[in-house]
């Protein structure tokens, strides 16, 4: 509601969330999106991110396990500030794959290993973000994390994927 001055949380309960297309936040502050870890899981659409971010800030991603299916990204965040993305589970197969293929995929992240599949797609794209904290989550894409980004802290993360960073 306009003038509200507060922090929106949305709590994703225990179940399977299957989407038909990018959740997208624009110009917000103070933003929690939180679930129950193994028990909440999103599914993207095909070739849609799960959650674009532009023009934002005190924004919290936590506790999800998502399976995502597209090249561009899982999470995608642009301009944000005071950013952290912490205890999420992401597996970007990048297109569109067998339910074998993505337990298989799912089986090794559990397992700690690192299947092999050249379609994966980019996990967290961050784009002229500043203090940012990637902490104690599992991704498996590639590259895992693309970043620009002022005051980065990835720590504690079991990473499937490569990093890269751009000044």
């Amino acid at each position: 509601p306009e003038g509200f001055d507060g922090v929106w949380h949305v709590c994703m309960l225990p179940g399977e969330h299957r989407m038909d297309g990018a959740v997208e936040v624009l110009d917000t502050k103070g933003l929690i999106i939180s679930g129950c870890e193994w028990q909440s899981q999103i599914v993207g659409a095909d070739d849609e991110p799960i959650l674009i971010v532009k023009g934002s800030s005190m924004v919290r991603v936590e506790g999800l396990y998502v399976r995502a299916r597209s090249r561009k990204g899982a999470f995608l965040f642009d301009d944000v500030s005071d950013l952290k993305v912490a205890r999420n589970v992401v597996i970007n197969s990048g297109e569109k794959m067998s339910e074998e293929e993505i337990a298989k995929l799912e089986k090794a992240a559990k397992a700690g290993f690192a299947g092999q599949s050249s379609r994966l797609g980019p996990v967290l794209f961050l784009h002229d973000c500043n203090e940012v904290d990637v902490l104690d989550n599992i991704f498996r894409g590639q590259p895992t994390v693309k970043a620009r980004a002022d005051n980065l802290k990835i720590l504690r993360n079991t990473l499937s994927g490569t990093v890269q960073i751009f000044p």
